[in-house]
């Protein structure tokens, strides 16, 4: 019996291991946390009217996070799949109540339903959710008392998160809830609260209670049973003390056994996905299979893609795969080794594999990170002279090609597009700063590497390359990973790249988009210094407008004066409006602030979101603060 009860443990131990292994390793899915999927659908439920289709999206037969429209996702270590980290439909005109199973999204650190018509009570627990760090209830129809924050820093403190609601009361609205308040609450709990007290246990009745343990834990036994033959009694219980002996050793030992089972099977799992990284794709997208991706064998294969775009990362095509889905196949060639010196030809031995491993090791976790404002990489292929990447077609190109468009008069580029696509840049940008973990540095920021779709909404290209593919020609540059124009000044002196790093070529960026001009302009060969010193020159003299790329004025203001500083604000008849002036006089100070000399002064990518869009998103530092002695 023992032995069977070690055998069916040691079945166990190998099951679970197994089961870990296979979702980790053989395949790369991007189906939303079974939990997580139930609390949406919940969420979707209890929605009775969405005039807007907001959530005609949310097909129920589909567990990918692409098919949740207003949700964002982030694979959390750990997890059997992808988490909602953040729900944000605003002014969707949503008409419902608030589900209780909201509270299953443990991994949700924003919640944004402002400016909809959605009534009832806040459930508890919303309030609790571990990692909520902003909310947004404002401008709907709720009613009752706001409950208690979570208890790591409470998400609930600030009152205009649910300002437009003249039925809420309680903390931190300065509306105190009268005694009735109470009582509604406590009718109106939902269906789920109410299951889950009618399913708890009943304490039993004192009529019910057991018959006394004794201190051996077994209930005691009455007198007569004591006195009706203790020496049977006796052996018995040396029978089951040597019984529960060796279910122990069995246990033991079957554990052990497990533990080096499921060990010597991962280890293959390993192996296994090593092989098949040099031998054939390895696929992130759930809709791409290896025969689709099997023409990419022949090397003729790319003379019949259209190039996209050419450069020191190497060429671009389109690919139009079976099914008709189209995609952009990245070429990345790989550097020839140097042959070592004879005094380095012992510790360089072995270094080509470890090249491999570490490169399939990082693709793995590029592949796995989806974002609205990122590039997804649906596959990668390792071949003999070259990298292939498989990234999601954007049909608009690089914002590099679209600014080209723009100088050559074949496209406009209005304010409100270029203020989108800057604040997709730095969303994107922040994703892989704090919500990746680790945290993923892009290292090669620039204007070719973002990527617009159709509605010109930016998309970051080739983040983490540089670390991923050390053997690639990822870059042009002299000695270092980046782009010259793009590189902080403080990598291309000590080659250390750091979080504000990216923050420096982020501010090149922006610039770029003000201004219209690329660093290695042929304009700035004038001024000692290029982009950075002379938008900060123009700031610190206010004379802002100069610097504004001169297709956002209108065709009748082209032909006149050259625009001053402060004094004209609000009489320049070559823009918009004055909110648009104050917009992206604001914007060319961010990017001065984003290229300040020492990295220690430049704001970070949660602060620059702020500051491109005041009064829209949760402060994380005040405006006045952020902004001072730009």
């Amino acid at each position: 019996m023992a032995g069977f009860l070690a055998l069916i443990l040691s079945s166990l131990w190998v099951l679970l291991l197994l089961g870990g292994c296979h979702g980790e390793e053989l395949e790369f899915a991007t189906s939303v946390d079974t939990s997580d999927i139930a609390a949406l659908r919940s969420f979707a439920a209890h929605i009775r009217h969405d005039p807007s289709g907001a959530l005609r999206s949310w097909r129920r037969d589909e567990e990918a996070c692409t098919a949740w429209s207003g949700v964002e996702c982030s694979w959390i270590h750990g997890s059997q799949g992808f988490r909602v980290v953040s729900i944000r439909l605003p002014k969707s005109l949503l008409e419902g109540e608030l589900s209780p199973r909201l509270g299953l999204l443990s991994e949700l650190r924003v919640l944004d339903l402002s400016a909809n018509r959605l009534s009832g009570l806040i459930p508890d627990e919303i309030a609790q959710l571990p990692k909520l760090r902003s909310i947004d209830l404002s401008s709907n129809r709720l009613v009752g008392r706001i409950p208690t924050g979570n208890g790591n820093g409470n998400s609930l403190r600030s009152a205009a998160a649910f300002a437009g609601n003249p039925g809420l009361c309680g903390w931190p609205l300065d509306r105190e809830c009268p005694p009735s308040s109470i009582i509604t609450t406590k009718k109106h709990y939902s269906s789920a609260r109410r299951a889950l007290l009618q399913d708890g246990a009943t304490a039993p009745s004192p009529s019910q209670s057991p018959t006394p343990p004794s201190s051996n834990g077994s209930e005691a036994p009455s007198p007569s049973a004591a006195a009706a033959g203790s020496s049977p009694r006796h052996k018995g219980r040396s029978r089951a003390r040597r019984w529960g002996i060796g279910a122990a050793l069995g246990v033991i030992a079957g554990s052990v056994s497990g533990v080096l089972v499921g060990i010597i099977a991962r280890a293959g799992i390993i192996v296994y996905k090593r092989a098949r990284a040099k031998n054939g794709p390895i696929i992130f997208f759930h809709k791409l299979t290896p025969k689709m991706l099997a023409f990419l064998d022949s090397p003729e294969s790319f003379q019949q893609m259209p190039l996209l775009g050419a450069g020191g990362a190497g060429k671009v095509y389109k690919a139009v795969l079976e099914g008709g889905m189209e995609v952009a196949v990245k070429r990345i060639p790989i550097q020839p080794p140097e042959p070592p010196s004879s005094s380095d030809a012992s510790r360089s031995s072995g270094k080509g594999s470890f090249g491999k491993r570490h490169t399939v090791a990082e693709m793995e976790t590029l592949g796995k990170i989806r974002h609205v404002n990122l590039a997804w990489l649906y596959a990668y292929i390792l071949k003999p002279d070259a990298h292939l990447l498989l990234y999601q077609y954007m049909p608009r190109g690089s914002l590099q090609d679209v600014l080209a468009r723009v100088r050559d008069g074949a496209m406009e580029l209005e304010w409100s597009a270029r203020q989108r696509i800057a604040t997709g840049m730095v969303r994107g940008l922040k994703y892989l700063h704090y919500d990746c973990s680790p945290k993923i540095l892009h290292r090669d920021l620039k204007t070719s590497n973002i990527l617009l779709d159709e509605e010109l909404e930016a998309h970051l290209g080739d983040f983490g390359l540089a670390k991923a593919l050390p053997d690639g020609m990822t870059h042009v540059t002299t000695q270092v990973a980046g782009t010259i124009g793009y590189i902080a000044p403080e990598y291309h002196q000590t080659c250390k790249f750091t979080v504000s790093s990216d923050v420096y070529s982020m501010g090149i960026v922006l610039g770029v988009l003000i201004s219209g001009r690329e660093p290695t302009d042929e304009f700035f060969k004038d001024f000692p210094g290029g982009i950075v010193p002379w938008m900060c020159y123009l700031v610190q003299s206010g004379q802002e407008l100069r610097g504004i790329d001169p297709t956002l004025l209108k065709p009748a203001a082209r032909g006149g004066g050259e625009g001053g500083g402060d004094d004209t604000l609000g009489q320049t008849p070559g823009f918009a409006n004055l909110d648009e002036i104050t917009e992206m006089k604001r914007a060319m100070r961010i990017a001065c602030l984003c290229t300040k000399l020492n990295p220690q002064d430049r704001p970070s990518t949660k602060d620059v979101l702020v500051m491109l869009n005041p009064g829209k998103l949760e402060n994380v530092r005040p405006m006045e603060e952020l902004l001072r002695d730009g």
